[in-house]
C-alpha cells in the first residue's frame, strides 16, 4: 500500500539509494567529431555489476567509464552482456569488490497511483531526486518474451481488449513507423516488452538507465525513454531475468569474483587511426 513519506524520511531514502547510482560516461564518434555522452546506471551486486539501457551505446566505443554518485573519480567499465531487443545492457566495474548495490523487487504488481521515486542526471542535473506516478496498473503474471517478434510489424490491440500490463508495442508498432527511416532502434525492440507508464516525473537526457524506486528502496523498473507526455521504464521482470540469464552464462574465477570480460558485439575505438582521421581532416581544413 501507497503511503507519503515526510521530507526527513524522503531525504533518508535519497541518502541510503545515493551509492548505488552511478554517472556513465562514453565517447563515440558522430558525424566524425569525437563525442561525450552521459547516461545512468545502477549497481544490482558487490562486484560492481551494473544495469543500465542499450540504447544509449554505440557499436563502436571510444571510451567507457563510470563513477559513483558520492564519488568524485571514474573508474574503467566493461559491456558484459546485453539484451538490445529488451533495452537492457550490463556493465562490470573493472577490479571492483566492495561496491553498495540495491535489490531488485520480486513482486511485478504495480498499483495505479502508486508514487514512485527516481535518481537520475536531466540535462546535466547531476543526482536530481525526481517523484511521479503509476498511470497504469500492473496486475503482475508478467510474461518474458522469448521470440523474435519486433515492433515494426507489430499491430497493437490494447484498444479492443485492456491489457493487464502496458508494453513496448503499446508505444512502438507498425502505426508509428510511417518513415521506413526513422526510429531504427526502436523498430527491433521486442512489442511484449513489460513496460511502466509514470507521469509526474520530468525526466530529460542523462535519465536513460536510471533506477526507478518504490518507498522501500527497492527497484520496480529502470527508466527508458519519453512517450507522448509519459516516461516509460523498463519492468523489473525483464531487469530480473537479464541479471538471471548473465549469471547462468558467465561463472566466477578462481578466486570467486567474477571477471570483467567485455562482450565482442561492442568493439573499441582504433586510437591509432582515429588520431590520424582527425590529423587528416585538420589538414584538409587548412
Amino acid at each position: 500500500m501507497d503511503t507519503t513519506l515526510s521530507v526527513l524520511e524522503m531525504q533518508q531514502l535519497y541518502n541510503r539509494s545515493k551509492p548505488v547510482v552511478w554517472v556513465v560516461r562514453i565517447k563515440h564518434m558522430v558525424e566524425e567529431e569525437l563525442v561525450e555522452t552521459f547516461g545512468t546506471a545502477f549497481s544490482v551486486s558487490r562486484d560492481g555489476l551494473l544495469l543500465t539501457t542499450a540504447h544509449f551505446f554505440p557499436k563502436t566505443l571510444y571510451g567507457l567509464d563510470v563513477r559513483r554518485l558520492d564519488e568524485p573519480n571514474f573508474q574503467s567499465a566493461n559491456v558484459v552482456y546485453e539484451k538490445p531487443k529488451w533495452d537492457v545492457l550490463l556493465l562490470q566495474v573493472i577490479d571492483m569488490n566492495d561496491c553498495q548495490y540495491v535489490g531488485l523487487n520480486s513482486s511485478d504488481s504495480l498499483s495505479v497511483g502508486q508514487t514512485l521515486l527516481h535518481i537520475g542526471h536531466p540535462n546535466n542535473f547531476v543526482g536530481s531526486f525526481l517523484t511521479g506516478k503509476i498511470a497504469f496498473e500492473c496486475k503482475g503474471n508478467i510474461e518474458i518474451p522469448t521470440t523474435n517478434l519486433t515492433c515494426k510489424s507489430y499491430t497493437p490491440t490494447a484498444l479492443e481488449t485492456t491489457p493487464e500490463y502496458r508494453i513496448m508495442g503499446d508505444i512502438w508498432n507498425r502505426h508509428v513507423f510511417v518513415d521506413p527511416r526513422s526510429f531504427t532502434y526502436e523498430k527491433n525492440l521486442h512489442p511484449f516488452v513489460p513496460v511502466i507508464q509514470m507521469y509526474g516525473f520530468i525526466c530529460g537526457e542523462g535519465c536513460s538507465g536510471g533506477p526507478v524506486f518504490n518507498f522501500r528502496g527497492e527497484v520496480v523498473g529502470m527508466v527508458a525513454m519519453s512517450a507522448n507526455g509519459y516516461e516509460i521504464a523498463i519492468h523489473v521482470a525483464i531487469l530480473r531475468e537479464t541479471v538471471r540469464l548473465f549469471r547462468e552464462q558467465h561463472s566466477d574465477d578462481e578466486d570467486g569474483k567474477r571477471k570483467a570480460i567485455p562482450d565482442p558485439k561492442f568493439q573499441a575505438g582504433d586510437s591509432k587511426k582515429f588520431k590520424a582521421h582527425q590529423a587528416d581532416r585538420k589538414e584538409r581544413k587548412r
